[in-house]
């Protein structure tokens, strides 16, 4: 099957399944894509097998790992960070969050989780909401994947005026370089923390003063005047793609930080983005995206400003261009999601449940390698499906038992993640020696371990033997040890308290808030 019938393909049955709402579509069409990738060869991570550096920046659609627009890195290794305007702190990578990879020498160096936009909810529209004079567009067709939406809500409807949010997603701009993202996430905040964080823009700049220290950013003036005292400002000009850091004071955002929005140095030799074309210039054969110009190897054919378009493999910087030898246009995996990891929390017969925090439906799934079918607590699965629309949920449409489930009889020298959900066990807790037990919900007790790469997320680790309440664990298993990824309390991330109610449609319409 040639690339054109297999794009050709995944559109219609896009259609079908966000206009129809047909998930039948999905259960019979989804062995044909994948196959048709898996003859293409697949995608390779930029820089790595290159021997060289590489940048991959794109959505996590999956994890594995993390998958980031469809190419799973192994992240067991690295403690994403976050940069909130002030520090670079560590995080937690969620589904549908905009991250940027970096790699050197065939090992990934560094994750960093880059939300678009941070403020206040100012308008409400039929399909979009507009923050800090920014819209966003909520997506409820294909683009990678629909809108999920997190911090205690479900869908579009739970948003209010003046909610605060963390908007992630794909950043467009139109003739007047006024700025839309098409949200992939978008997280409600608690407004306390509306005083103790700063509000965040993305976008380009236009209108800059030659006078005073002002630009706009779509219809948002930024003020950098304070920031520009202290600051080399120099790479501020109009059309330059930036991320500004501030507070809103008389209309005006005034900035505390300001960043260039770049996807890569002249070091970087493998790409691999993707993002909406902002223009073409046939003569020269090159596109635009994401603020950035490039040659493409291949002739520039059926391509037009608009469409999605992802660049990955070499990247060379001659005289000037950056010259990238491949690209996909509206590529096959947009809005397939892949999870790679151990059964949690598994309710109705087991057809529920959650793999690395994410909801699971896999009542119509087509189920394969399972004893029995047996999808209990702790099974290794990996798992191929779709996000449901307006809901953090992913409906299943193949599931694969890893068999044996036990991790000692699981391949040699190869990290494999498992999640965990249970109570510090302080007995058996020892700060000095980094190691803890938790006792799981059956009663059996794991034995984890912790180093410097493993994130507390508002956790103590000095106070951990005393901890009191339930605790979510991911952990990497290799030669007879558990080594804590992440530990959090139960709650802090929406995934944690979400349960269905369920219905005969095959997939979770509703929800109940489960705080216990």
């Amino acid at each position: 099957m040639d690339e054109f019938l297999s794009i050709s393909i995944l559109k219609m049955v896009n259609f079908l399944f966000h206009k129809c709402r047909n998930f039948e579509v999905y259960k019979w069409i989804m062995p044909i894509l994948l196959g048709v990738s898996a003859c293409g060869g697949g995608l390779d991570l930029a820089g790595l097998g290159s021997g060289g550096t590489g940048v991959n920046q794109g959505t996590v659609i999956g994890f594995g790992s993390i998958y980031v627009d469809g190419i799973e890195i192994d992240d067991s290794g690295v403690v994403p960070i976050v940069d909130n305007g002030k520090d670079s702190m560590p995080t937690i990578v969620e589904m549908g969050e905009t991250v940027k990879v970096q790699s050197l020498n065939n090992g990934v160096q560094k994750i960093e989780v880059i939300p678009q936009v941070i403020g206040f909810i100012e308008m409400i529209h039929s399909d979009s909401v507009q923050v800090n004079r920014q819209i966003i567009q909520i997506n409820d067709v294909m683009a990678k994947i629909p809108t999920i939406f997190a911090g205690g809500i479900s869908k579009f409807s739970d948003l209010t005026l003046g909610d605060m949010v963390e908007v992630h997603g794909e950043i467009h701009t139109d003739r007047t370089q006024r700025t839309k993202i098409l949200a992939t996430r978008i997280i409600k905040l608690n407004k306390e923390l509306g005083s103790s964080i700063l509000l965040k823009v993305s976008g380009v700049v236009s209108e800059l003063s030659s006078n005073v220290s002002i630009f706009s950013m779509g219809d948002l003036t930024v003020d950098f005047t304070e920031y520009a005292r202290d600051a080399d400002t120099s790479y501020l000009t109009n059309s330059a793609w930036v991320e500004v850091f501030g507070t809103l004071e008389g209309g005006r955002l005034v900035a505390k930080k300001i960043k260039a929005l770049a996807l890569f140095d002249s070091s970087v030799n493998a790409l691999g983005v993707g993002g909406f074309v902002e223009s073409i210039d046939e003569k020269s054969n090159s596109i635009t995206i994401l603020g950035t110009t490039f040659v493409l190897k291949n002739t520039v054919t059926n391509i037009s400003p608009g469409d999605y378009i992802n660049l990955n493999g070499k990247l060379t910087h001659t005289n000037g261009k950056n010259v990238i030898d491949s690209y996909e246009l509206n590529p096959k995996y947009l809005g397939i999601v892949q999870l790679k990891g151990s059964i949690d929390d598994p309710i109705d017969g087991g057809t529920l449940f959650k793999v690395r925090d994410v909801p699971v439906d896999a009542r119509l799934a087509t189920i394969s390698n399972c004893v029995d079918n047996n999808l209990s607590e702790g099974q290794i699965v990996t798992i191929v499906g779709v996000q449901q629309v307006g809901a953090p949920v992913v409906r299943a449409t193949s599931l694969q038992c890893v068999v044996p489930v036990s991790p000692v009889e699981l391949e040699k020298g190869r990290p494999r993640i498992y999640s965990f959900l249970g109570t510090i066990n302080g007995q058996i807790c020892n700060i000095e020696a980094g190691s803890v037990a938790i006792t799981l919900a059956s009663g059996e007790s794991r034995s984890l371990f912790w180093n410097n790469t493993s994130i507390w997320y508002q956790l103590e680790k000095s106070n951990i033997c005393q901890f009191a309440g339930k605790v979510r664990v991911e952990a990497t298993y290799m030669d007879g040890n558990y080594a804590i990824k992440t530990i959090r309390p139960l709650g802090i991330k929406d995934a944690d308290n979400f349960r269905a109610t369920g219905n005969s449609k095959g997939h979770w319409d509703a929800y109940l808030l489960d705080d216990d």
